[in-house]
């Protein structure tokens, strides 16, 4: 799936591999791109910015797929895009289970009857259905998704199951999250949702950082230049070595310069992330970005 925001150069290509950050600079860039966003999931195509989003190869609609989440201390779990998935799926699994939906009919029959009886007390006739659908039950039974207190932190993993449980949509942005969460924090919800298989994206303001891990940085300048960066790895030469299951008896301490290029090259060819067991600046570790 790809965001193609057309005033910039570089597109926003998601992956399970990492999650994307975009970081703005411009004040006022970014409340354009924040505002087309939130014009464009609801439903608005006349926008500052055009923004689409691919997804194999085809123009998905933002006011389905996409959930765009600005104030953290509210997230609303009852909107209307959530509160359809949750009724929806709930009715699925009842069309699903014959016994299931014939015992909610018999109910719903003997309950009628119970109401007739204080129908027949009245001195003139009434119309009513002879039936209800699962989703009308639902609406009069007040059913809603609660979950409006804890941290902030909970609340998202919240939301990242509901959007994996309930196809809510496709893509999930949170705008300035970092403001809120420390690294560890936004490390444990990166993990989560690319266990989860949630496409998630950062909208961020200000200046240039560093990308944590499983990071993959779009950043926008005051001159409106974007660049890419992603998460830096760190292996010791020894560790190339046993990745790649060098057989005992082979001396790693005599690594050429040639052959860990080599090693590297494949490398960078064939994996996106090798996980770091070096983290001393002075043991000889190679950097290098994928």
């Amino acid at each position: 799936m790809i965001m193609k925001i057309f005033s910039l150069e570089n597109d926003i290509i998601f992956s399970e591999e990492c999650i994307n950050v975009l970081q703005i600079q411009d004040k006022k860039l970014f409340a354009n791109v924040i505002n087309s966003l939130n014009d464009n999931i609801n439903g608005i195509q006349n926008t500052k910015e055009r923004i689409i989003i691919l997804d194999n190869d085809t123009e998905i609609k933002m006011e389905k797929e996409a959930l765009m989440v600005i104030d953290l201390f509210n997230i609303d779990f009852n909107q209307k895009k959530i509160q359809s998935a949750l009724y929806n799926k709930i009715e699925k699994i009842y069309k699903q289970e014959f016994e299931r939906m014939s015992e909610f009919q018999t109910l719903f029959q003997k309950l009628q009857l119970n109401v007739l009886d204080v129908f027949n007390e009245f001195p003139f006739e009434f119309n009513y259905k002879d039936s209800i659908g699962i989703q009308e039950y639902l609406k009069l039974l007040g059913l809603k998704i609660s979950n409006n207190k804890g941290e902030i932190i909970d609340k998202i993993f919240s939301l990242i199951d509901a959007v994996e449980y309930l196809s809510v949509a496709k893509l999930l942005i949170f705008v300035n999250l970092k403001l809120y969460l420390s690294d560890d924090e936004l490390n444990e919800i990166y993990k989560y949702a690319m266990y989860k298989k949630v496409n998630i994206l950062l909208i961020e303001t200000g200046e240039e950082k560093e990308p944590l891990e499983n990071e993959k940085i779009l950043y926008i300048d005051s001159d409106y230049d974007d660049s890419v960066n992603t998460s830096h790895v760190t292996v010791h030469p020894f560790e190339l070595m046993n990745f790649f299951d060098v057989p005992k008896g082979v001396n790693t301490s005599h690594v050429t310069v040639h052959q860990i290029f080599k090693i590297l090259m494949t490398l960078m060819n064939t994996c996106q992330y090798i996980p770091c067991y070096c983290s001393s600046k002075n043991s000889g570790c190679i950097n290098f970005s994928i």
